[in-house]
């Protein structure tokens, strides 16, 4: 669990690089919260306990709200202008 709550804090950095913007944050979130079901119900069949998705769905959750704001504390930055 862990691991799965560290890896959700690094996607809302990776979030805040790549994406860039916060209204975007929830659909990229969700769509890698997607694939990664797909994937361990394609390798692991369908997960059966109830801590699995509390736990992934409690990751998402804190991905997307840390990824959206560490992505508006970024386009709220000021620009940078070239000063002669």
């Amino acid at each position: 669990t862990f691991a799965v709550l560290l890896a959700s804090l690094v996607g809302s950095v990776l979030l805040a690089i790549i994406v860039e913007k916060s209204k975007k944050c929830l659909d990229f979130s969700f769509t890698l919260f997607m694939i990664h079901f797909f994937n361990c119900t394609f390798y692991n069949g369908l997960p059966a306990t109830w801590d699995w998705y509390i736990v992934h769905i409690l990751a998402t959750i804190m991905m997307v709200l840390f990824g959206e704001y560490l992505c508006s504390r970024r386009e709220l930055d000021d620009i940078p202008l070239l000063q002669l």
